[in-house]
């Protein structure tokens, strides 16, 4: 497998030797661009023009190795040097039928040596939950589906995935990777810390959460919160939700609080929230979060060391991440490049959810707080 990468800083670039290299032949291109490559720039309308094999989306901050960048669009072109090939696959959920959506895509990748599928989705108004249950009714539950929700810089006002097709503000874009030599392998990093008691949903909406244990949610949640409620929905996001399982233990799925209704009570997160669950309040400074991936990136290395040579990483980090990291946000993903090596590229970006299992190989799940690295690379 090779991997080359080009990251374009203007959406006015006449660099020619640039965009010739970009629309080069090869597998796949992945694009991870500023939602003003997507609007306002004749760029991609050409990449897509040139046949190239491309899935992609816009951000909320692209992720290279060690690098975080703003207003910019990283191309990466991955080669599977005729061992293997990519498959692209574009749906929409259509009168809310989310998992048809998902099963139309998986029949559309469906074939032999699928190793993983990398999907993007808009970010706004999109629950993917019943996505994924159609995508492993045809696939199977141990395939590994990694992406996830385009972000706009943080405006919440519209978003845009990129396939071989068109720029769209509601395509589901699906990208198959195939190869009997393939090999992938996942990491899904939190780094925060529980605190106070379990409690359970007793009403909820979607992602709509209105009361726990009886009381409305923004009533608890605003008492743990203190001094910091005042600055309520923004400090929310120092104050994820952890989801718990049948057995009251953490499942492992995190849910961010982007908004509160104070005429109902409610809280609006980041994914659905079904009623009858339990969850528990979180919190963590930004060294906490900063070390959790130090740790986690760490042990991610070592235990892929010995299993197959990666070629590149796909890292989706969360926007709620990077508000809460502020102006160290560099260094969770300068944590990722030193523990899987300087030379290795990695492209990804800041999204609206993450897209990854709770522990791998698993059905996908929509994850909030979290980062999620993929390694692909080949066993030869």
């Amino acid at each position: 497998m090779e991997v080359t990468q080009h990251i374009i800083r203007s959406t006015q670039t006449e660099d020619d030797a640039i965009l010739q290299a970009i629309k080069a032949p090869c597998d796949l291109l992945l694009v991870f661009a500023s939602p003003a490559f997507f609007s306002s720039s004749s760029l991609l309308t050409d990449i897509i023009a040139s046949g190239v094999p491309v899935a992609g989306c816009g951000t909320s901050g692209e992720i290279t190795a060690g690098d975080v960048r703003e207003q910019s669009a990283v191309f990466t072109r991955i080669d599977l040097k005729g061992k293997g090939f990519a498959r692209i696959a574009v749906s929409q959920v259509h009168e809310e039928d989310y998992f048809n959506c998902g099963k139309a895509l998986g029949e559309s990748l469906r074939g032999d040596d699928l190793k993983a599928v990398i999907i993007f989705t808009r970010g706004i108004d999109f629950v993917p939950g019943e996505m994924f249950d159609g995508l492993h009714h045809v696939l199977g539950t141990d395939l590994l589906i990694c992406g996830g929700m385009a972000g706009d810089n943080a405006s919440y006002v519209q978003t845009f995935t990129l396939s071989p097709q068109r720029i769209s503000d509601h395509d589901v874009v699906a990208a198959g990777l195939y190869g009997d030599n393939l090999a992938v392998s996942q990491a899904v990093i939190g780094g925060w810390q529980s605190f106070g008691p379990i409690r359970q949903v007793t009403r909820s909406e979607n992602n709509i959460l209105y009361e726990l244990d009886g009381t409305p949610a923004l009533d608890i949640y605003k008492k743990y919160l203190g001094r910091s409620a005042s600055r309520l929905p923004i400090s929310g996001l120092l104050f994820p939700l952890e989801m718990m399982d049948s057995y009251d233990e953490p499942s492992g799925l995190l849910r961010a609080l982007y908004d509160v209704n104070e005429t109902d009570g409610s809280l609006i997160l980041g994914g659905k929230i079904e009623q009858g669950a339990y969850l528990r309040l979180m919190h963590a400074s930004t060294n906490d979060l900063i070390s959790g991936v130090e740790d986690a990136a760490q042990s991610f290395s070592l235990s892929v060391e010995n299993q197959f040579k990666p070629a590149f990483a796909l890292v989706v980090s969360c926007l709620a991440r990077k508000i809460v990291m502020g102006d160290q946000v560099e260094e969770e993903v300068e944590a990722i490049t030193s523990a899987l090596g300087q030379d290795l590229p990695v492209c990804g970006f800041y999204s609206n959810g993450e897209f990854g299992p709770l522990t791998a190989p698993g059905p996908c799940k929509l994850h909030n707080q979290t980062m999620i690295v993929t390694l692909f690379g080949t066993t030869d």
